[in-house]
């Protein structure tokens, strides 16, 4: 475990909280800002393209736990969250190699997988259209944090 994972579960706690609130929602479309932070994890920062098992299994037990404190009536939809956050984990070798187009990937992929597994399960419709939007905001609010994310990092080097 590292020392920076008490931070990573804050910040966690604190976005789950903001999806619980819908804080971010805009024209009925929500940011999913889970997949957003394990996209940014694991492209922007070195703790998440080093991160070992216990601290990624602490980060999604309690993804885990606090989802479904949260939204226990959408556990199916914590449930396949948590299994695309553990994709992620396994897939952040294997990507590309560019870290923003890995962010991207990450997150239209998971957007996707997310309504496509909920789809099939018959959790929830397959809407084409609102799917886009979802994948578009979602991109655009994961870039601006990634680049902020990258700032930051690169001004404590400086």
């Amino acid at each position: 475990m590292t020392h920076k994972t008490p931070i990573a579960l804050l910040i966690l706690a604190l976005l789950l909280l903001c999806e619980a609130a819908r804080l971010f929602q805009i024209g009925g479309i929500t940011p999913n800002t889970v997949l957003i932070f394990f996209g940014v994890l694991f492209t922007g920062t070195k703790l998440g393209r080093s991160i070992d098992g216990v601290s990624f299994s602490m980060l999604l037990l309690f993804l885990i736990i606090g989802g479904a404190l949260l939204f226990h009536f959408w556990f199916l939809q914590v449930a396949v969250l948590s299994c695309i956050v553990a994709v992620m984990y396994f897939a952040r070798h294997m990507l590309i190699g560019t870290p923003l187009l890995d962010l991207l990937l990450f997150l239209t992929g998971g957007t996707i997988l997310f309504y496509g597994t909920l789809a099939l399960a018959g959790a929830g419709p397959f809407f084409v259209g609102i799917i886009v939007e979802e994948i578009g905001y979602t991109a655009a609010l994961g870039v601006l944090v990634w680049l902020v994310v990258r700032y930051v990092a690169y001004a404590r080097r400086s």
